[in-house]
């Protein structure tokens, strides 16, 4: 059986599309056929109450969008108001009928009947002045025209209409009318039309009628013209006095279609609709009502208003608190009632067929993708009542229908979308389908075919270029689907989503769709009909087109695609962060991360690299995980995905792109589209990220060329596994620390444990760092902090610092290992103040510290006493090492203190080396105490019984002093010694130069020799000094006398004299006393002397004026320095005489 014998109806009849208000053909027709679904009976039912009582604001809004019968509501409604009949049809019994067993509905159209009205029906965008349609007050001058139409008058021109209604009532139109006919030859009907031509004629015939004269009367409809206002005031009294004349119960109707359309966004003209129903309402007393319809609900209209104007928002919604609303329900309820009622006798088939296929239904038009949920067949009467359709195909289309005229896809910015309605376009895809035999569907793509003529041309251009290039019909299935879904928001075209728009039969298998489908896609997309972003795929307008071919032609590096997978491992996605934290150990590790080789971060041990099918050995595993053998790598290989890559390739590409476009200088239509591109890439990436997790999620993993194998299938949770793993087994020394904790360096440092007792014993960390620290000493290299932990913190290790300092610090509590700073064992708080200081590692070496027996411990204690010469109080090594180099510190300290004192006890100087010998034991570390110090240990225990301390018993005895007395006596009178008793000054000299003086008593004579020869010294002086006075004081007085009367030469001459006497009675030298002696004779007595004979001599004359020459001071002229013969002596002396010879022949004396 063919589906087209199912119906009741001829499905080819002619229906009408779109019902326009005011189409007074097949009125009856329209009637019959009229649908009175559930949600307009409900809401109907509202209306008829309101205007049966009068009880609320004259105004009602009828919502809904192009297709689901406003208009045709409006149209019903109208003629329901006012009464429509014809013969014995009258429109209310046929609604009555419809109402089923509504009997209030019923009940109110019955009283309605009654109530005498008279209905203004009429399309406002139709009727409007197509000159200037958007004056604040073009709802008013449409009101006013239809008014005016409606009573018999001239609408194009309302002063002709002023004219005509004042003529009727003063009772003169007729009489006009006839006159004028007389006068022109034409039925006013016409003439009124010609107004401005016909003034003259309008003119007399006035003045025929008014018995006036012809000149009194000139342009009598200028006049009008000039001197008209429209106002809502006028207007609304007019109405007023029209319904006046008519019975008490009378309504009058206007009833306007598409107001919504007409006011759009403009303020002025939804304030002119409100004020006309505030008049109405003031002015008519609920007898002049207003019933518009609008795509959009009255606040949705509102609401798209300016919000300068929120005040006036509420006075709007109420003129109009009557609403209706059509949805998608009524649409679909009306195409069941018009177009598929079922014959009866056929219902059993379409049931079986329901039961037979009831459960593959209920999956088989299910969508998915995140579109919004369109219900299946509730039960075998509504497929009855539906069938070929599917109940989602009438919610889709609608939807369909409403974005693509939001987006200007039908031509007239005002006017319906096109002369056919949903009923139409459903009544052309059952025609197609009729011939198929029952069990097949309608497909959704049919409803191209139905919606082509309404659409702009231009936007089809991509599907009639796909249909000449000869495109094969099942991609033009596709192609059509997609044009007809592009811009609906809500429904996601994807593969699965496409299937279910194709299937045309019930027995199809969605799945075998699948191939036909992909392949027909990829066609598309090749030749740019489409595009696709993640899974969904896109109609493209011949725009759109030319972008994307250029978005394809975009050139990009291939290290942008590398850049972007680089973003999406470890930015964008949440699998890894900055570093590796480490569960076992708790300690993060900082890795590479790399995109086939290329590396994206600073270099590290620890790398983690994707590996991408552009790399050269992604097919070859083999090579893949030679190469990651030894490393300490992850290598994540990711699937190869072309689609994936395809789309990582176009968002690049398309992002490229779109930054290069200066959005300011192109088109409007271009920057619409460039600014879609951008927000559809934004999308895209999101799609990309989500299937990059997918990749991760089935990617090969290789941990230093072994294969990994995760636990969980989440793709985070595989990477956090592997990225662990990595850790574990690049660094397998981490095990030996994971019950290390990060503990305070001074409470392990200065809580050192006695090191021969051995209290705890070493761990595996321990142990090998100890071995490490031993190694370097042995091979005699210096082991710094910083070599330490640098060693530590690579592989096969990987401690922190904290780690390392941790287990040196307890190797140094243990007793097994020591810090040097130069050269210098550092100690307990020392160490620690220099451990808080990073800077300093480098230059804090270590060593390691000797094992210590019990014996050694004992036997160090015992030479620690020996040399400190007092018991030690340490029970711990490390603390009796300490006590003893403090020890040593304070003798060597002493020492020094004596060794200041060198000058005077020459014999301190052999301390010299003791005290080096002391300072260079302090900075021993302790192992050198078991080892080399043993050895020195007995000499330097001799040295302190030999050396030391006979040094310090002499120093603090009475023969320090004596031994200071001679030395300070023997070093104080050098020069007199020459004079002094040898043999006694040679005793003591004896005792200066012995290195040993201090052992024994030998000083004991000491003291008496050296008062012997201060006594000596005492007299010699004293001898000397009187022999010398008394040998200048005759040169004296005898100077005194030769200056007798001379005042100033006598007080030089005491002056001189008491001078050098004072001089030589307190000097203390020998030598000093003769070379004062001489100084006087020789010189002062001499210069003296001159100075008297000078004074004597005669002023003038001459003779030159003698002085007085000392013998001594004559050298002779003679070369050689040494007498050898009797030869040299008569030449030195022939010279003397000579030199003696001159002085006197220049009359100078000589003193001898």
């Amino acid at each position: 059986m063919q589906i087209k014998e199912l119906f009741q109806k001829d499905i080819e009849r002619k229906i009408a599309g779109v019902i326009m208000a005011d189409d007074v053909r097949y009125i009856r027709t329209e009637i019959d056929e009229y649908v009175l679904t559930r949600e307009i009976k409900s809401q109907l039912d509202n209306l008829l109450e309101s205007y049966i009582h009068n009880d609320n604001l004259p105004g009602v809004w009828i919502s809904g969008f192009f297709g689901t019968g406003k208009s045709h509501l409006l149209k019903m409604i109208s003629l329901l108001l006012e009464g429509w009949h014809y013969d014995d049809f009258h429109i209310a019994d046929v609604m009555m009928q419809k109402c089923d067993d509504d009997q209030i509905l019923k009940a109110n159209i019955s009283k309605v009947k009654a109530i005498p009205a008279q209905s203004i029906l009429f399309n406002i965008d139709q009727k409007a002045d197509t000159g200037n349609p958007k004056e604040s007050d073009a709802i008013l001058s449409v009101f006013v025209k239809v008014f005016n139409e409606a009573c018999g008058y001239y609408g194009k021109h309302a002063y002709i209409a002023k004219f005509e209604r004042d003529l009727d009532r003063q009772g003169l139109l007729d009489i006009f009318q006839t006159e004028y006919q007389k006068i022109s030859g034409k039925e006013w009907k016409i003439g009124r039309a010609m107004a401005e031509m016909e003034d003259h004629n309008v003119s007399k015939a006035y003045a025929k009628i008014k018995q006036v004269s012809e000149s009194s009367i000139n342009s009598i409809l200028s006049n009008y013209s000039k001197n008209y206002k429209v106002s809502i005031e006028d207007f609304t009294n007019e109405v007023a006095e029209y319904i006046a004349k008519k019975d008490k119960d009378f309504r009058l109707i206007f009833c306007v279609d598409e107001i919504g359309q007409f006011i759009a966004d403009n303020t002025k003209l939804m304030l002119n609709l409100q004020t006309i129903a505030e008049s109405f309402y003031s002015v008519c007393k609920g007898r002049a009502w207003i019933i518009v319809t609008s795509q959009s609900d009255l606040e949705t209209v509102v609401g798209q208003l300016k919000q300068a104007q929120s005040t006036e928002y509420g006075r709007i919604t109420a003129r109009f608190p009557i609403k209706l609303n059509l949805g998608g329900a009524n649409v679909e309820e009306v195409i069941q009632k018009r177009l598929l009622l079922k014959k009866k006798e056929h219902e059993n088939e379409l049931m079986r067929l329901y039961h037979e296929n009831e459960i593959r239904m209920q999956t088989l038009f299910r969508f998915t993708d995140g579109t919004k949920t369109y219900r299946t067949f509730r039960d075998s009467e509504d497929f009855i009542g539906l069938y070929p359709f599917i109940p989602y195909q009438s919610y889709l289309f609608q939807a369909a229908f409403i974005s693509l005229s939001e987006n200007d896809a039908f031509p007239g910015k005002y006017t319906s979308v096109g002369a056919r309605s949903l009923l139409s376009i459903f009544q052309f895809v059952l025609i197609q389908t009729a011939k198929r035999e029952i069990g097949a569907i309608a497909g959704f793509d049919l409803m191209y075919e139905g919606l082509k003529p309404m659409v702009k041309t231009h936007l089809l251009h991509i599907i009639q270029t796909a249909e000449v290039s000869g495109m094969d019909s099942f991609a033009m299935r596709i192609l059509k689907i997609l044009f007809i879904l592009k811009y609906v928001k809500d429904f996601k075209t994807t593969i699965r989503n496409i299937r279910i728009l194709l299937l045309e039969d019930l027995q199809t298998d969605p799945e075998s769709l699948n191939e036909n489908i992909k392949q027909a896609l990829d066609r598309l997309e090749h030749d740019t009909y489409i595009e696709r972003n993640g899974e969904e795929y896109s109609y493209l307008t011949s725009d759109e087109k030319t972008i994307e071919n250029n978005i394809k032609n975009t050139q990009i590096e291939d290290s942008a695609i590398a850049d972007e997978l680089d973003k999406l491992m470890f930015t964008y996605n949440d699998f890894l962060k900055a570093k590796i934290r480490h569960d076992e150990s708790g300690q993060d590790f900082a890795y590479t991360h790399k995109v086939d080789d290329r590396a994206y971060s600073k270099a590290q041990e620890l790398s983690i690299q994707l590996i991408t099918p552009h790399y050269q050995y992604y097919d070859n595993e083999i090579q893949l995980k030679a190469n990651s053998m030894g490393k300490a790598e992850l290598l994540i290989v990711l699937p190869a995905d072309n689609r994936f890559w395809e789309d990582l390739v176009l968002y690049k590409k398309t992002d490229k792109y779109c930054s290069q476009q200066a959005i300011s200088s192109i088109s409007d239509s271009n920057r619409l589209i460039v600014l879609a591109k951008q927000q559809q890439n934004s999308s895209r990436m999101t799609s990309i990220k989500i299937r990059f997790k997918e990749l991760i999620a089935f990617s090969q993993l290789i941990i230093r060329g072994d294969q990994f194998t995760p636990k969980s299938s989440d793709a985070a949770t595989r990477i956090g596994e592997a990225a662990q793993a990595l850790v574990s087994r690049s660094y397998p020394n981490l095990a030996m620390i994971k019950n290390v904790k990060d503990i305070d360096l001074s409470s392990v440092i200065l809580n050192q444990q006695t090191n021969f007792e051995d209290l705890a014993e070493l761990s595996e960390a321990e142990n090998d760092m100890l071995g490490t620290i031993k190694l370097a000493y042995g091979s005699a290299q210096k082991l710094s902090i910083t070599n330490l932990i640098q060693k530590y913190s690579k592989i096969p290790y990987g401690w922190i610092d904290t780690t390392c300092l941790y287990l040196l610090a307890r190797l140094i509590s243990l007793g097994k290992a020591e810090i040097f700073a130069q050269g210098r064992v550092l100690e307990k708080e020392e160490l620690v103040r220099e451990l808080r200081q990073k800077e300093k590692y480098a230059y804090l070496i270590i060593q390691p510290q000797a094992e210590i027996s019990q014996a050694d411990f004992l036997w160090l204690k015992k030479t620690a006493e020996e040399l400190m010469g007092c018991p030690a109080t340490s029970k711990d090594a490390k603390e009796l090492i300490k006590e003893l180099k403090e020890s040593l510190k304070t003798e060597t300290g002493k020492l020094n203190d004596y060794l200041q004192q060198k000058e005077i006890y020459s014999f301190l100087e052999s301390l010299e080396v003791v005290i080096k010998q002391y300072r260079d034991i302090s900075t021993k570390s302790a192992s050198w105490f078991f080892k080399e110090f043993k050895e020195q240990a007995e000499e330097i225990k001799k040295q302190k019984q030999e050396l030391i301390d006979p040094i310090k018993r002499f120093m603090e005895s009475p023969q320090a002093d004596i031994y200071k007395s001679v030395s300070l006596f023997l070093r104080d009178n050098k020069p007199n010694l020459s004079s002094l008793d040898q043999e006694s000054l040679k005793a003591l000299q004896e005792l200066l130069v012995d290195e040993r003086v201090y052992i024994g008593s030998k000083l004991k004579d000491a003291k008496v020799k050296l008062s012997f020869l201060e006594d000596q010294l005492q007299r010699e002086l004293k001898h000397n000094i009187e022999k010398t006075l008394a040998e200048i004081n005759p040169l004296y007085n005898s100077l005194k006398t030769k200056a007798a009367g001379k005042p100033d030469l006598l007080h030089k001459i005491e002056n001189s004299y008491q001078t050098v006497s004072e001089s030589i009675s307190k000097e203390t030298m020998l030598p000093m006393i003769a070379s004062l002696t001489m100084q006087y004779v020789d010189h002062t007595f001499l210069d003296l002397l001159n100075e008297i004979e000078a004074f004597h001599s005669p002023e003038g004359g001459d003779k030159p004026r003698t002085k007085i020459i000392n013998a001594k001071n004559l050298k002779p002229r003679y070369a050689k320095e040494i007498i050898e013969s009797d030869a040299d002596l008569d030449e030195y002396l022939k010279a003397l005489k000579q030199a003696f010879l001159n002085e006197l022949g220049k009359g100078n004396r000589i003193k001898v």
